[in-house]
């Protein structure tokens, strides 16, 4: 049997087309496969009691972490928050119980950053709906629990913003806030992000968090994206030819069986 069956299909392409077409798929980079964060190998990096310990813990420029304010710092910038000192925590909060005595409305605020200057109150959400009583959460600290506090602000912490947004309350993307802190941690002079060994914890959760941003996924394959896009229907002519080549195979197979001695 010839080879005439590859060349009974237009779906052939040119020796100069094939030529051109391996040249730009050996220049061609794919990314590295990226490894996993242990947090994701033990999938705890999609649950927000997780994220939260984990952010009141370096967002609190008076713990034990070797980053001083660099994590405060970076959530202030992503919510435009401004502050006429140095930002530093006082005490941090976490699943802080509130509750109006008038209505008996209750809840609890998943992170409380009580700053020199002001408050920051955090609702953290991960893949959850934002149903929660967020008026509640502002009459509170307004009215009871910190209300000698002028300047307060509320942020809505996920990996998407929500439409409509809470009343009173800003978003933060957490991939902003990964993102900003990174740049401060390489900015700042003397300080390295493996540095003390609660850093390298900390970056391990930022990857954890990278690793559900799809635009992030995107950005990486980018290249790749616009090759496939670019070269459609060469590539959809060899999958022709594929096909073709492993039913001429497997008729020869069929063949040389046939062939052999009972």
């Amino acid at each position: 049997m010839t080879n005439t069956a590859f060349q009974s299909t237009e779906n052939v392409l040119t020796f100069a087309q094939l030529e051109t077409l391996q040249q730009q798929l050996k220049a061609l980079k794919f990314p590295e496969p990226r490894q996993k964060s242990f947090l994701e190998l033990i999938d705890l990096h999609r649950l927000e009691s997780v994220s939260s310990k984990i952010l009141s813990h370096f967002l609190d420029s008076q713990a034990d972490h070797g980053l001083g304010n660099l994590p405060l710092l970076a959530l202030m910038q992503a919510a435009g928050i401004q502050s006429r000192r140095k930002p530093a925590t006082q005490q941090v909060h976490v699943e802080l119980e509130c509750k109006l005595k008038t209505n008996g409305r209750k809840g609890r605020l998943d992170l409380v950053l009580e700053l020199t200057d002001q408050l920051i109150v955090i609702e953290n959400k991960i893949y959850h709906i934002p149903n929660n009583p967020f008026d509640l959460y502002i009459k509170f600290c307004q009215t009871k629990r910190f209300k000698d506090i002028e300047k307060q602000t509320y942020i809505l912490m996920g990996l998407h913003q929500p439409n409509p947004m809470p009343e009173g309350f800003v978003f933060v993307s957490h991939y902003e806030f990964g993102k900003l802190l990174r740049e401060l941690i390489n900015q700042h002079d003397g300080e390295q992000p493996n540095s003390h060994r609660y850093s390298a914890f900390l970056m391990d959760y930022l990857e954890g968090i990278d690793s559900m941003n799809p635009k992030k996924f995107t950005a990486q394959h980018q290249h790749v994206i616009e090759f496939v896009q670019d070269h459609l229907e060469e590539l959809n002519q060899l999958q022709a030819q594929q096909k073709i080549l492993s039913d001429y195979t497997k008729t020869q197979l069929v063949q040389a069986i046939g062939q052999l001695p009972e």
